[in-house]
């Protein structure tokens, strides 16, 4: 199975590392440090291309980012009403 790198800068507790994952890993990568999901983005937004260090992912952003937010949202409201 084909191993592609991932520049992981973990947004939880700031880990950073290059990864080997398999090519058919789904969109999500384990932090090693604090094993939180971790998204994975192409790293130069096409798929199979690697960015200028041989990346072909970026993992930067927690992993659905969109719900955790909306939980923030959802408690903020609660307190203001």
């Amino acid at each position: 199975m084909r191993q592609v790198k991932v520049d992981l800068m973990c947004p939880y507790c700031g880990f950073c590392q290059i990864l080997k994952v398999p090519i058919t890993i789904s969109s999500r990568v384990y932090c090693p440090s604090c094993k939180q999901l971790v998204f994975l983005r192409y790293a130069t937004g096409v798929r199979g291309e690697l960015d200028e260090h041989g990346n072909y992912f970026k993992a930067y952003e927690p992993f659905k980012l969109r719900a955790i937010n909306r939980a923030f949202e959802d408690a903020f409201k609660e307190e203001n009403e």
